[in-house]
């Protein structure tokens, strides 16, 4: 019914989020936004459509979350937000009521305004358009997804580094056999999703082959935690 009314009035796209597993529905959102993704997310569901809100993030985009239909969204570490170096809010309706018709006015128009506006480069000579995605991090570096750093924490069958390939290759719908599994070491799973990556990327960079890929943008929740909680210690430690 709900995806009805969208249609009715105005809506362009429309995906039934209980159809499909997030990076289902993330990957479609890509898609269809020719692999930016959403700049604002109003989120009115809660535990079960946070995950998939938080996937289909812009860069720099904002996430709001003012609904518990499912739930309360759980705790989760503030360096989710890293990857898209996103923005979240969870507003009331209290704090809306207490503000005057002008700032609510203005807070429209800064919104308007931050969504059209050129960035600004610092120091150089003049304002310029800028690829916000190239300037922001959130890659996993390939060459540290290996056996030395695949540390298994208190209470887990695979290592983290493990446990995030195997998380990531489902996430890429990248198939291996149960032989291939077997067979194939943890070096050999990370070629598997360096090789999805080129595919990924060879259309908009100037890749020519799969060994110009160093890093990758994690698709699984348990890439994304790697890369949160464990990349930068490991690239300092790999500095020293």
């Amino acid at each position: 019914m709900k995806a009805v009314v969208v249609e009715a009035t105005g809506g362009v796209e429309v995906l039934q989020y209980k159809d499909h597993e997030a990076p289902t529905v993330a990957s479609n959102v890509m898609d269809i936004t020719d692999g930016k993704g959403c700049k604002l997310i109003i989120d009115g569901i809660g535990k079960d459509t946070y995950e998939i809100s938080l996937q289909c993030l812009a860069k720099r985009g904002l996430f709001v979350s003012f609904g518990n239909a499912s739930g309360a969204v759980p705790a989760f570490p503030v360096l989710r937000l890293l990857p898209q170096s996103a923005y979240m809010t969870r507003p009331n309706m209290k704090s809306v009521e207490k503000q005057s018709d002008v700032e609510r006015a203005e807070g429209l128009e800064a919104f308007k305004k931050g969504v059209e506006s050129d960035y600004s480069v610092p120091n150089a000579d003049k304002t310029a358009k800028v690829d916000v995605t190239a300037r922001v991090g959130g890659r996993v570096t390939l060459s540290l997804l290996n056996m030395k750093n695949d540390t298994k924490l208190s209470g887990e069958s695979e290592g983290i580094v493990t446990k995030a390939v195997h998380a990531e290759l489902k996430a890429r719908n990248i198939k291996l056999t149960e032989n291939e599994m077997n067979k194939l070491n943890l070096r050999g799973k990370v070629h598997r999703i360096r090789a999805h990556e080129f595919k990924e990327l060879r259309t908009t960079r100037d890749l020519k082959q799969e060994t110009d890929v160093s890093d990758v943008e994690p698709w699984s929740v348990e890439m994304k935690a790697f890369l949160n909680e464990k990349q930068d210690e490991l690239l300092a430690a790999k500095g020293k």
